[in-house]
């Protein structure tokens, strides 16, 4: 889904700021193979969270943002909740989600590796259940 109609800069401390963010309009549904995403209306994004030496390789804003929205939708309930179990959806159907919007597979490999990393990193630290 093109969600650039959908979501405008959001406000943000420039000074501060690592990536941008963008805060998505109006609530819109992800129909993917593997599930519906209802992202609510004010949700905030930063797309793909690529660290910056990769975002020349790894830009936030491609193709695949869809599959980046629905993964911080839900990694965004696990942090909300504590429970792994969002994150670990969020990360199982992210490849999935990256195929779907194009994203040759190598790519959207290495991507998954580098979400499910961080996600178990966050396990493994306690900050999730």
């Amino acid at each position: 889904k093109d969600f650039r109609p959908l979501m405008r800069l959001a406000k943000q401390d420039m000074s501060t700021i690592k990536l941008p963010k963008y805060e998505i309009m109006e609530d819109c549904k992800i129909l993917s193979e593997q599930s519906i995403y209802v992202i609510n209306k004010g949700f905030v994004t930063d797309g793909a969270s690529v660290p910056l030496p990769a975002r020349s390789l790894f830009p936030a804003m491609n193709k695949y943002f869809g599959a980046a929205v629905a993964h911080d939708y839900y990694c965004g309930v696990a942090n909300a909740t504590g429970l792994y179990s969002y994150r670990e959806k969020a990360d199982s159907e992210f490849y999935g989600n990256l195929i779907e919007c194009g994203t040759n597979k190598v790519r959207a490999k290495l991507m998954s590796f580098a979400v499910r990393s961080y996600g178990l990193m966050l396990k493994s630290s306690g900050k999730l259940k």
